[in-house]
């Protein structure tokens, strides 16, 4: 009985290990492009704010809700920090943050301040 829940949670702790291990694979290839839903937490709601755009060579676009270019700029990823660095454009003038994560579900999600956050594939 005592071997056999050993074997289970040393199974269960490789899985879990082999789980994180390649969270941090994919999240070192950084953020893929794409649209991702930018969302505002006031107290306990999340509330959709606006698209953001990732391009390839490292360009970005804000969109309105009805499509409308808000704001362009250009971003790079910082694989050894886990880091998006806005470098010009609207995320870059608000100061926004951008760490980079790999969801178990494989969304993406970068978290660009206390209360701000961007996911793709939800």
């Amino acid at each position: 009985m005592l071997r056999s829940a050993l074997v289970r949670a040393v199974a269960v702790a490789a899985v879990l290990l082999a789980m994180v291990a390649f969270g941090a694979a994919r999240a070192e290839e950084g953020p893929r492009t794409g649209r991702y839903k930018v969302y505002l937490v006031q107290l306990t709601t999340a509330s959709y704010v606006y698209d953001l755009i990732l391009l390839d060579g490292g360009r970005y676009e804000v969109r309105e809700f009805d499509n409308s270019l808000k704001s362009q700029g250009e971003y790079r990823y910082e694989p050894a920090e886990q880091r998006v660095r806005w470098l010009s454009g609207l995320n870059y003038d608000m100061g926004r943050g951008g760490t980079f994560s790999v969801k178990e579900s494989g969304a993406h999600y970068i978290l660009m301040g206390s209360k701000v956050y961007a996911i793709n594939g939800e």
